[in-house]
């Protein structure tokens, strides 16, 4: 560990500056926990300092790479870019660092639980120090994928931290920033999906919508609400989707088994909404191939037009003359002998 010394431990300092670790507040972000906008009074900033204050033993992370992920450039890429970056950020095991933490009651998952800077001070150990760098570096790779996935306009819009005041902007200010001012961040946009959401219906009617429609509204706006941080509720998702559901006897069993199971107040033990949207999508195709298959059946049939053979005809015999035996009766033969015999034709 000698190599992990800082100039603090080596280097005495002048009389008149000498400072100990309660003359410093530990290091925050710009959107920490306690809201701290200012970070640390950097008391060292009229100090000469000629080597780093830490030299960790880590080396660096190997930044993904970003090119297939879509860019944000305006409000209406916000679904697709959302969906395409925290899965990124999910597979490089970061997504505590922009995570708004689990609901109460969900399974427990360490991938989801926020991560904050650890508090660091001027003679902290050197452990702390090297969990203090890994922490940034880790945190450098959830930025590197936000930043470097947005349209140059949206990246000079972002806050930056003053550097002299020890001040960082992590991967939570920076999407923080971009939930509330590109995809639906604020609560009154998510009342307004949640509208939506309530008016919408499929059928045959005037203004409703295809099964196969209303299911990708649903998918499309709840994503929407989640990306905003404000998921709506399961018992009211559910209920919502029944609602909206054609009034037939095709999803009468579907609905009926949705509104019995809104009596369960665990919301881990609700019937996943996918579950749903997939019974969905069967019932409205065995209806689809069922009214095919009975309009088929009532069409009137086409006479076949198709050549007919008809059966041989039984040719009768010819008669033969007992006088001559030429072909004709005897009675009609006009030669010697015959019963016509000296008459003409």
């Amino acid at each position: 560990m000698a190599a992990l010394r800082t100039h603090f431990n080596n280097t005495p300092l002048p009389h008149s500056v000498q400072l100990n670790d309660h003359d410093f507040q530990p290091h925050s972000t710009l959107h920490s926990p306690n809201n701290s906008v200012r970070h640390i009074h950097n008391s060292f900033a009229s100090l000469p300092i000629h080597e780093p204050l830490f030299l960790s033993s880590r080396k660096p992370p190997t930044l993904p790479s970003t090119k297939d992920v879509p860019k944000l450039a305006w409000k209406s890429d916000w679904g697709t870019w959302n969906m395409a970056i925290t899965t990124l950020i999910t597979n490089q095991q970061v997504f505590g660092h922009i995570s708004d933490g689990l609901a109460p009651g969900a399974r427990y998952d360490p991938t989801f639980i926020p991560s904050f800077p650890p508090d660091v001070y001027p003679h902290s150990p050197p452990n702390d120090m090297d969990e203090f760098t890994c922490w940034w570096s880790m945190d450098g790779i959830a930025s590197h994928i936000l930043c470097s996935t947005i349209d140059a306009s949206i990246l000079n819009c972002l806050p930056v931290p003053n550097a002299r005041l020890g001040e960082h902007r992590t991967a939570r200010d920076v999407y923080t920033f971009l939930r509330q001012h590109y995809g639906s961040g604020d609560y009154n946009s998510v009342v307004n999906i949640k509208f939506k959401l309530c008016a919408l219906s499929c059928g045959t009617g005037p203004g409703q919508v295809t099964v196969q429609e209303y299911i990708t509204a649903y998918r499309l706006y709840t994503n929407e609400m989640g990306s905003a941080g404000y998921p709506m509720p399961p018992h009211q998702l559910l209920q919502l989707f029944a609602d909206g559901l054609p009034n037939n006897a095709a999803f009468a069993n579907l609905c009926q088994s949705i509104y019995i199971s809104l009596d369960e107040p665990d919301d881990m033990r609700l019937t996943p909404i996918e579950e749903i949207y997939g019974r969905t999508k069967v019932i409205d195709d065995t209806s689809q191939r069922l009214r095919l298959s009975r309009r088929i059946d009532t069409k009137p049939r086409q006479p076949n037009l198709s050549p007919t053979i008809s059966p041989p005809v039984e040719r009768k015999p010819k008669p033969i003359c007992g006088n001559c035996g030429g072909v004709h009766l005897t009675k009609d033969c006009f030669q010697a002998g015959g019963a016509m015999e000296g008459m003409k034709y």
